[in-house]
């Protein structure tokens, strides 16, 4: 049987609960805004991986010519 203080427990806590769950949608709303904010800063700062891939042939190419270079100098040496 139910007294008139479980029942004003029991709206309490009603009460409680639903404004924990607008205070989470309110969060919610607000990480969702930093998270689209971060991605626009993302999409403006770093460099697509299509854009990259050129510089990366670049550079690989740059470090095969130094590496044989230096491959070529060590079998001179050890033919000599």
């Amino acid at each position: 049987m139910k007294t008139q203080d479980d029942v004003v427990k029991l709206g309490v806590l009603e009460e409680r609960v639903n404004t924990m769950c607008k205070q989470n949608n309110a969060d919610h709303a607000e990480i969702l805004k930093k998270i689209e904010e971060i991605n626009d800063k993302l999409d403006c700062s770093f460099v697509p991986i299509s854009r990259f891939v050129p510089v990366e042939r670049i550079a690989y190419g740059m470090i095969t010519v130094i590496m044989l270079a230096v491959l070529g100098a060590i079998v001179k040496l050890v033919i000599r």
